[in-house]
């Protein structure tokens, strides 16, 4: 069954009981996508120790662009459904 929040299979009580559980799932998901959207800017606001070392901005480019993504996700799933 789907768990569409306007789904006519559902009671009104059922929906109900469901609405601080998606309350609760989507702070977290902001919170948690803010962090690493702000985590991957930072990871270039740090100073490298080598940066004469390619391999190692290739690794922090890498990381920054999963990091990014990852929390434009979750920022993205934390929004409400109409």
């Amino acid at each position: 069954m789907s768990h569409v929040a306007n789904d006519p299979h559902r009671s009104p009580e059922e929906a109900e009981a469901e609405a601080p559980a998606h309350a609760l799932h989507r702070v977290v998901f902001l919170v948690v996508g803010a962090g690493l959207v702000a985590a991957a800017l930072a990871l270039w606001a740090v100073p490298a120790r080598h940066p004469d070392l390619p391999a190692l901005m290739l690794f922090k480019l890498g990381l920054t662009a999963f990091m990014a993504l990852g929390g434009l996700g979750l920022i993205g799933l934390s929004r409400a459904r109409h």
